[in-house]
Parts: structure tokens; sequence; C-alpha cells
């Protein structure tokens, strides 16, 4: 089996370290801004509908309510307003479709209703003017809507991002790319050097991180040269106490062969 050494590359490493910051920064911001945005729009809607509701309530009589004249795709998006009398009788309602129940507690509310996965709803619920015919008045808007358009708007909010995530990861390919080729550089130096007669490599172009391992291989370069030089003056030394001593018997033997006779000799 194989060792995982797709993170030894330096290059590998900087760009996963940067795809992962990208998504959690990616996901940080939709978090943020879905999140401020939600309780901006929550809490701008909840004043819209208590103040549709206190304008109602400025009436005596229940009046008749006109059917909403919006597309139906956009039916979702408007206000709802209806009526209801003191025998909890629904009297008037902008969208009679909307079958909402009248609500047991004033004030906000969060109810289902119609039962679809786009049927939440937020209802606003207070009671009429005293000596009016307006008993109570409830206003509502769609909870699904507004969560639906949060999320388009978060959405949006990240596409800068998710757009300057190639040119992230671009732009450091390319730096480790110089930084690579700066130390094939070195390498190929390294390599070009001849057995007996190395030479120090140059921290010239090579990036601060590199330059301890230079200046360490130049101290290793150094140390060799002063062994090689200590050895080769052992070998001087050696050779010129022993050509002495060698000197002298051969030139005592031949003294000695001049005295000694041919017959003797042999």
């Amino acid at each position: 089996m194989k060792p995982f050494t797709f993170m030894r590359s330096l290059r590998n490493k900087l760009l996963s370290t940067l795809l992962i910051i990208h998504l959690l920064m990616i996901g940080g911001v939709s978090w943020y801004f879905f999140s401020c945005y939600g309780d901006m729009i929550g809490t701008m809607k909840d004043d819209q509908l208590s103040k549709i509701a206190d304008a109602w309530a400025t009436n005596k009589q229940i009046p008749a309510l006109m059917p909403l004249m919006v597309p139906a795709d956009k039916l979702k998006s408007a206000f709802v307003v209806q009526l209801w009398d003191a025998d909890g009788q629904l009297r008037a309602s902008s969208w009679p479709e909307l079958h909402a129940p009248l609500q047991a507690k004033k004030g906000y509310h969060d109810a289902d209703v119609g039962g679809c996965h786009d049927c939440e709803w937020r209802i606003y619920t207070r009671p009429g003017q005293p000596g009016s015919d307006i008993k109570t008045i409830q206003v509502m808007h769609n909870l699904s809507y507004m969560k639906e358009l949060m999320v388009k708007r978060a959405l949006s909010a990240i596409v800068p991002l998710i757009l300057m995530m190639p040119l992230s990861l671009l732009v450091i390919w390319l730096v480790v790319r110089k930084i690579t080729r700066d130390l094939r550089v070195a390498s190929r130096q390294i390599a070009a050097q001849e057995t007996h007669h190395p030479h120090n490599v140059s921290p010239d172009g090579l990036p601060d991180e590199i330059l301890p391992l230079v200046a360490a291989y130049n101290s290793l370069l150094d140390k060799l040269r002063a062994a090689w030089s200590a050895q080769r003056q052992f070998l001087e030394d050696a050779a010129h106490e022993l050509r002495t001593p060698v000197t002298a018997v051969t030139l005592q033997l031949e003294n000695l062969r001049q005295h000694i006779q041919q017959g003797e000799a042999s």
C-alpha cells in the first residue's frame, strides 16, 4: 500500500489550506448574513404588521375588503388583513381563500395555515377600539416566502467570495510554482557539482525559509573541505617522514653492495 503523499507537497498544502479557509469563510458569511438579515427583516415586518393593524383599528364599522389584486406568484409576498366580529366570525378578509384561524391570544404568533411546505405565517392579533364593530384584527405575512427571500439574499452575498476562490487558488499556485522553481534551480546546482570539488550553493533568489537549509549545506561543505585538507596534510607529512628512513636504507644497501664480491653476493 502506497503511503499518502499528497500533503507532503508544499503546493498542495497551501492550496488545500486556502480552499478550506475559503469554504469556512463562505459558510461563516452565509450564516452571519442570513442571521442578521433575518433579524432585521423580521423586526421590520413585525413593525409593519402592528402598524397595519393599528390603522384598521380606527374604523368603527367593518368595511368591505377588496381581494388582493396581485399575480398568483406574488400573492404570498403581500400582507393579509382579517377582521373579526364579537362572535368570533370572520367578517372581512383581503384573501378569503386563506382560512387562517383566529388566534386565542393577542400579539405575535407563528402558525401553519394550509398544511403545505410554504404555508408558515407570521400573525399579529390585536383587539379593535371600544364601541367598534371590529372585535379583533389579524394581519399576517408568509414566513416561508420571507425565508426564501433571505436565502436568495444570502446566496447573492457570497457570490463574490465564490468568484474569488479560483482567482485566489491561481495566485497561490503561481507563487508556489515560482518558489519551487527556485528550489529546482538550487537542486540542479547541487547535482551538477564535481565530486572532488564541491562548491557552496548561492542563496540569491531563494526564499527566506530555505536559507537555513542552504546555510547548513554550505557549512557541511566547509567542514568536509577542512577534513579533506587535514587528511591530505596528514598523508603528506607521513610520506615525508617515511621518505627519509627508506632513502637511508637504500643508500646503506648500495654501500654494502660495493664491498661484497660477486661470488659472495650469489
